[in-house]
């Protein structure tokens, strides 16, 4: 069990977060560990802690008159924001950044929560702890002067779809400008004021039969919607001319809308035509000759719904902020099983707002104003007098007692058993008077404990049978397919089981919400003992006719270019257009990267079909008209974003010290590699190029070169299959884990997993990949190939392969060995012999005298006696082994003697020295090898015996070694004649003094 220190603490939003602990319990089938708080951390990793409080940042205050706030990724809790939570703030329009840092680009301040209770840092790295300063107005633009002069003469002819355009251009231009806007545009400058003094003579005569291009600046909150590319021609002038009658639609941008009382704000666009008489655009509906401008919408506040209960659906709505756009209609219903309150919605069936033209508030169908949202009540609407309950029992009891009649087709068949038909208009009558028809609302008495609702006209009059469904079908819904039917008294019925099937008429569709959204159809089935339909589909009981809608949704983007892989939830397509929900995410496929560098970070897009919305948009909601471009390759050092990280960056190191006081590494400190992180989490690691190699220090692989000599860890968990058997060491410095230079992992494969047949870990007899960490190049690299640096996989197996024929000598006996597909079954057992003359090529088998294979329960492969994984059966050598032999003991036996005389010779004493050495030694030899039967036969354990002598024997010091007589040669005198003795065995040795 693991538990955070003081002042510290599990993260927050871990799955340890409330017991501030971690249990990991040891699962003996598996034979891991596992995490019991957290059963996604399939690997039982420790959970870092981190010092209390540091996860989080306090909430700036924005002055919400002057800015607009967009909060990314994050819930606030409480006052508070969380670690890697992005906030957007930006000026309303009329306002403008007061720091410059501010006025580029999109002209936003991107906050983003830092670890460590650093507090929040902007898109420069820069600590920020106050709001937003907007200052009301715009920014005045510098002045400069310029002069134009120009003279051409061009004339073409065209022809577009049957329209002849006929272009003659003559130009004599002069022109001393005034301008204002010399430096860099951004949204926050005044509007450029251009003041000019030129002679002019310009004979456009047009271009006969069309219309100049409409430039691109349009009016303040106008966009352009659809513009006619087929009927455009570029001129000789190298202006754009539109053919005769060709069209531009335009809209009003999000936040914006036409003037209420025109005829724009209820088409929602302006047509322009071209009138290529008068070479100018005509209004289709008003016949004016000017774009209508956009204002600003004030918008009405969202009203918050209960998405539990009700369901919501938005039509020609756009937001902004917390605003719905004017003349947005929400539709408000209750969901199946409950009843809207107040009282009024009940007949309706739900609550339909309509945010006013001048965005003051809502205002329902009933023309009441509204603030609170519709709500929704559990169960059905019961009748209040009991008395009515009563007759509805009566009736009942007195349906029970009625007589019955056969219902024959027209063979004379029985179809089914019904009620009277005098009965049942009686029945129906009351029925009629007790039960409102005004809403749909009410319960079905006979099933009341169900809360389920009912309509009197599917009564229950015949046996296994259901009413013939309504003919008045829902508006924009049509029967495809409907079942036979029969009749009895004034009503239709159909048979159990009998199905009809709906659809939606063209241009309509089901409601995204529903299974009939997907099939496309709504089929009703028969319930014959509940005399009611059910939806095959969505298996729903009592199903009633859904309505359909009008289609809607977002236009297909273009296809991709090569390298943009795309992958769609949710996208459903009907008439050209994606319906809302649709979600695109688009990534690199492998070996491409992003082009727009703000998308290496994430290194993905996500598009959204947003309801109301007729284009596609990002997470930040802007509309997009392509999915992301990606390009071949990858990035290294000479990428523009490496230049920018590393100008900003000087590195500081520090070593890193072992607990006996060895330097293992020289690392980058940790607020380096803090810094250099910060700046380099907007990439993604994935684009990275495996070498970046830089020619001034050879480096390589920029993302790994925090420490020198050192490599980080595997990254695990490793590919399936494979497993680590033996770890190097390892030390930890910031966040990162590394191995020490020359340290080394094993690895193997998993039981029932094997390396891949052509690798060389697959050819050895211990199958494992050894990997060897290389401190320059910061890579692992494989002992048996320097060349690979990649962890070798591992692939199933699935039985065992078949063995190769027996060789010369070899004899296979096998039990139990089908084969099945291409391999053998398991269980299957083999023996493996040599013949007489012959001996296994594998020592590990001498002394059993066989080999014995079996393949193994997991389909690892074949498994020999000694639970060793084996390739294939062992071969047999011709011939015999030859022992090896070393010394067991070694006796020896030491004899010294030392002897002096002393003899008179002439009155004088002669002495004599005389010594004797001996050494004796006895050797008991063996045989290397435990006994077995393959030894070659003539070597013998009883010859593994062995005696040495060495004697040593000195001359004795003045005196001559007697003389031997020959057979010719007599010794007629010795003087002074003494023996030298040795050991009682051995001959003695005579001297002469």
């Amino acid at each position: 069990m693991l538990v955070s220190h003081v002042k510290y603490a599990y993260r927050k939003g871990s799955k340890h977060e409330n017991s501030n602990k971690q249990t990991l319990i040891c699962n003996g089938d598996t034979r891991k560990l596992d995490d019991r708080e957290d059963s996604s951390n399939t690997f039982a990793v420790p959970k870092d802690c981190v010092r209390s409080g540091q996860n989080e940042c306090q909430e700036i205050q924005q002055n919400p008159e002057t800015s607009i706030v967009n909060v990314k990724n994050c819930i606030k809790d409480g006052d508070y924001y969380p670690t890697g939570c992005q906030i957007e703030v930006s000026c309303k329009p009329g306002y403008y950044p007061a720091d410059d840092d501010y006025q580029k680009g999109k002209g936003t301040q991107k906050l983003t929560c830092q670890s460590g209770g650093r507090g929040w840092f902007d898109q420069f790295y820069q600590r920020v702890n106050k709001p937003l300063q907007c200052i009301e107005g715009c920014i005045k633009r510098e002045i400069g002067m310029s002069s134009y002069k120009s003279t051409n003469t061009v004339t073409t002819n065209y022809v577009i779809n049957g329209e002849t355009i006929s272009c003659s251009t003559y130009e004599l231009y002069k022109n001393h400008s005034v301008i204002s806007g010399l430096v860099t545009e951004h949204n926050y400058y005044c509007a450029a004021e251009n003041k000019q003094d030129s002679e002019h003579s310009f004979v456009d005569k047009s271009c006969t039969n069309a219309c100049a291009q409409l430039e691109s600046s349009l009016p303040i909150g106008v966009k352009l919607y659809k513009v006619p590319v087929i009927q455009r021609v570029r001129a000789p002038n190298g202006k754009y001319y539109i053919a005769n009658k060709g069209e531009y639609v335009v809209k009003c941008d999000t936040g914006y809308q036409y003037k209420s009382d025109s005829i724009h704000f209820k088409k929602r666009r302006q047509v322009l035509r071209c009138a290529g008489n008068t070479h100018e655009y005509d209004d289709i509906d008003t016949k004016e000759k000017t774009i209508v401008p956009c204002e600003e919408s004030n918008g009405c506040e969202e009203i918050r719904q209960d998405s539990t209960r009700t369901i919501v659906t938005l039509r020609g709505c756009s937001k902004r902020g917390n605003l719905l756009s004017a003349g947005c209609e929400v539709i408000i219903s209750c969901k199946r099983g409950s009843y809207p309150q107040p009282d009024q919605y009940l007949f309706p069936g739900d609550q339909r707002l309509k945010c006013s033209a001048d965005g003051s508030g809502w205002v329902d169908q009933f023309g009441d104003k509204v603030s609170k949202p519709l709500k929704c009540n559990d169960g059905c609407v019961n009748p209040l007098a009991s008395t009515t309950i009563e007759k509805i029992r009566e009736l009942k009891e007195s349906y029970v007692n009625q007589e019955f009649t056969l219902v024959l087709d027209e063979k004379g068949n029985t179809i089914t058993r019904c009620v009277t038909v005098e009965s049942a208009r009686r029945i129906l009558e009351e029925r009629e008077k007790v039960q409102k028809s005004d809403h749909s609302f009410y319960c079905n008495l006979e099933e009341k404990i169900k809360n389920e609702t009912s309509e009197y006209y599917y009564d229950d009059f015949c046996e296994n049978a259901c009413t013939q469904l309504l003919l008045k079908l829902p508006p924009n819904v049509e029967l495809s397919n409907k079942p036979e039917s029969f009749k009895h008294g004034i009503r239709s019925y159909v048979r159990e089981g009998d199905a009809y099937e709906l659809k939606c008429k063209a241009g309509f569709m089901y409601p995204g919400f529903t299974t009939s959204s997907r099939t496309g159809r709504q089929k009703l089935v028969c319930n014959g003992p509940s005399h009611r339909y059910d939806d095959a589909d969505s298996r729903l009981r009592n199903s009633p006719i859904l309505s359909c809608v009008e289609v809607q949704g977002c236009a297909e983007l273009p296809a991709p270019k090569v390298g943009t892989v795309i992958n769609k939830v949710s996208c459903t397509k009907q008439d050209g257009l994606y319906r809302y929900g649709c979600k695109i995410t688009t990534f690199c496929e492998e070996g491409h990267y992003p082009i727009d560098e703000s998308l290496l970070s994430s290194g993905s897009q996500d598009l959204y079909c947003n309801t109301g919305s007729d284009s596609f948009a990002d997470e930040q909601g802007n509309a997009v008209s392509q999915h992301m471009e990606c390009q071949p390759g990858c990035i290294d050092k000479g990428h523009s974003i490496f230049k920018k990280i590393e100008s900003s960056m000087k590195r500081e190191f520090t070593t890193v010290i072992d607990e006996k006081g060895n330097v293992v590494s020289k690392c980058a400190s940790v607020e380096s590699i803090r810094r250099e992180s910060e700046l380099r989490s907007k990439l993604n690691q994935r684009f990275l190029c495996a070498a970046n190699t830089n020619e001034v220090d050879k480096t390589s692989s920029y993302y790994v070169d925090y420490c020198e000599n050192a490599c980080r860890v595997l990254q695990e968990p490793l590919p399936y299959g494979l497993r680590i058997i033996k770890k190097p060491f390892i030390f930890r410095h910031s966040d990162f884990y590394y191995s020490a230079s020359d340290s080394t992992y094993q690895l193997a494969c998993q039981p029932g997993f094997v390396f891949a047949s052509d690798s060389l870990h697959a050819q050895r007899d211990v199958m494992i990949q050894s990997l060897k960490c290389e401190g320059k190049t910061h890579k692992y690299v494989d002992t048996l190939d320097s060349t690979n640096t990649l962890v070798s996989a591992c692939v199933k197996v699935e039985g065992c392969k078949a063995l190769r024929k027996p060789g010369r000598g070899m004899i296979h006996n096998q039990d139990q060995c089908n084969i099945e597909g291409k391999g053998i079954v398991k269980g299957c057992e083999v023996f493996v012999s040599c013949e007489a003359g012959y001996y296994p090529a594998n020592e590990r088998y001498l002394i059993a005298g066989k080999q014995i294979l079996r393949c193994a329960s997991d389909g690892s492969g074949w498994v020999d006696q000694f639970g060793m994984l084996v390739k294939d059966a062992v071969q047999c050598k011709k011939g015999c082994v030859k022992r090896g032999s070393g010394f067991g003991s070694v006796t020896t036996d030491r004899t010294s003697i030392e002897q002096t005389y002393n003899f008179i010779s002439d009155d004088k004493i002669v002495q004599i020295y005389c010594s004797y050495k001996s050494v004796s030694e006895n050797v008991d030899s063996y045989y290397l090898g435990e006994e077995h039967g393959f030894y070659c036969k003539s070597e013998k354990r009883d010859e593994s015996h062995l005696s040495l002598k060495n004697v040593t024997i000195s001359p004795c010091s003045n005196a001559c070694k007697s003389l031997v007589a020959t057979t010719s040669v007599q010794i007629t005198m010795t003087r002074r004649f003494f023996k030298k003795l040795r050991k009682a065995s051995e001959e003695s040795l005579s001297y002469i003094a």
